[in-house]
């Protein structure tokens, strides 16, 4: 039952971040992890990564930083957030994965977090702590139902904008909040300060609106995409991810490594040389001879580009 003297939202945070002492108390002897399971829908440009970051500095505050780590990464990175989004030592670990809207999922990769109390034991080495998953979407029938259906919280931004949302979410927070979001959506705008307006349940039960504050640019590190260490490079077919971090948003720009690009290039030699083999076997000297010509340079630009000292 909701504390008649808390607001919603410390009577959540007091929910979702229970004591230290009460997760650790270092007699465990078998897996004691908490797992919490948190979803934030929201609208596009709503808010989303801003409620996730702030959800993180809240654990810091409450845990310490040197006790919290965070793994960022975008939903089709499911599977290696999973298997490497992990940090020994650090008994609060949360995984935000950004955006799981239309995002297929493969049965082993739920069956995957269904295990993510083990899978954090097996990865950090702890048999006690707090898991936190934190997904985000903003459409909630297009979210795979696995991630949306048993979640421990839920954090309502927005107003359903199609009907299927609007009868599941009307399930869950009632008719009555569905217009207070819809109103308070129409006066952002205009009064900012209306931009954090959450209505927050758990489990079935409904903690009712609270106001998320906006927080300063967070520095998310976006680490899915393992980048190849110096001994790799010039033969690793991996892409280089650089990420370029904003409060809502993150671009990446992709670059080929080095041996990406001479497997292609010398693919390429290869094929024009086949077509020259090709034309000269029907007597069609002259396209032959093209393609040979062809070859012979893509040929030559692999070999000085193998020969440059730096790769």
């Amino acid at each position: 039952m909701l504390c008649p003297q808390c607001s919603p939202l410390i009577e959540f945070l007091d929910r979702l971040y229970p004591p230290l002492d009460k997760i650790v108390t270092g007699v465990a002897r078998d897996n004691a992890i908490l797992q919490e399971h948190l979803f934030i829908y929201a609208s596009q440009g709503a808010g989303k990564t801003n409620t996730a970051m702030w959800l993180v500095e809240k654990a810091k505050e409450r845990y310490g930083a040197s006790n919290v780590h965070l793994h960022y990464a975008r939903g089709e990175d499911f599977q290696d957030a999973l298997e490497n989004g992990w940090m020994k030592g650090k008994p609060i670990q949360i995984l935000v994965l950004e955006d799981l809207t239309n995002v297929a999922l493969k049965n082993g990769e739920l069956r995957d977090f269904f295990r993510i109390r083990h899978k954090m034991a097996e990865k950090t080495g702890q048999r006690e702590g707090l898991c936190l998953a934190i997904f985000t979407g903003h459409r909630f029938h297009d979210t795979p139902v696995a991630l949306r259906a048993d979640v421990d919280f839920i954090l309502w931004r927005s107003s359903p904008s199609n009907p299927y949302d609007y009868n599941h979410v009307r399930q869950w927070i009632g008719d009555e909040a569905i217009k207070e979001l819809e109103a308070s959506e129409k006066h952002r705008l205009t009064e900012p300060e209306r931009r954090g307006d959450t209505f927050i349940t758990h489990k079935r039960e409904r903690l009712g609106f609270a106001t998320i504050p906006r927080i300063e640019t967070p520095t998310i590190r976006h680490i899915s995409t393992p980048q190849p260490s110096p001994q790799t490079w010039g033969t690793d077919m991996r892409h280089i991810v650089t990420p370029v971090a904003k409060l809502d948003r993150v671009s990446f720009r992709i670059r080929p490594t080095n041996g990406t690009r001479r497997l292609v290039a010398g693919v390429f030699a290869v094929l024009l040389g086949t077509f020259a083999l090709v034309c000269f076997w029907h007597k069609t000297w002259d396209v032959g001879a093209i393609f040979t010509v062809l070859a012979l340079a893509h040929s030559g630009l692999l070999a000085w580009d193998l020969k440059k000292k730096k790769p």
